[in-house]
C-alpha cells in the first residue's frame, strides 16, 4: 500500500485501501481517522509503530471531513507519528489548498 496526498478542491480523491485518513490540524498536530470495523488493525499498527494518539473517540463520518463512512475513530497525533504512518504506507494525507 502506497500513501497518498490528495487534494479534494482538485476533484482527487482518497486511497480507498488505505487504513488511516490523516489531515492537519493545527502547528505540529495531525488529525487521524479510522474506521471502527478496522480498530483493532488500526491500534496494533499505533503499537507496532509506537504511535501513541491522544483523544481517542468514537464518532460519526458525518461529523467529519471523511472518505470513511458509517462509524469511525478520531484521535490527535503529532507530525513526527503522522510521518511515520507515511512511511509505512498506511495513511492517505488530505492537503487542503490556501
Amino acid at each position: 500500500m502506497a500513501s497518498t496526498i490528495f487534494h479534494p478542491e482538485m476533484g482527487e480523491t482518497a486511497d480507498l485501501t488505505a487504513l488511516f485518513q490523516t489531515h492537519h490540524n493545527f502547528r505540529n498536530s495531525y488529525a487521524v481517522q479510522w474506521q471502527a470495523s478496522r480498530d483493532a488493525e488500526a491500534r496494533a499498527a499505533f503499537k507496532r509503530l509506537r504511535i501513541r494518539p491522544k483523544h481517542i473517540h468514537a464518532a460519526n463520518s458525518a461529523t467529519y471531513m471523511t472518505r470513511f463512512t458509517g462509524d469511525i475513530f478520531t484521535a490527535l497525533i503529532t507530525s513526527q507519528a503522522e510521518d511515520k504512518l507515511h512511511e509505512a504506507g498506511l495513511c492517505c494525507m488530505e492537503m487542503l489548498l490556501d
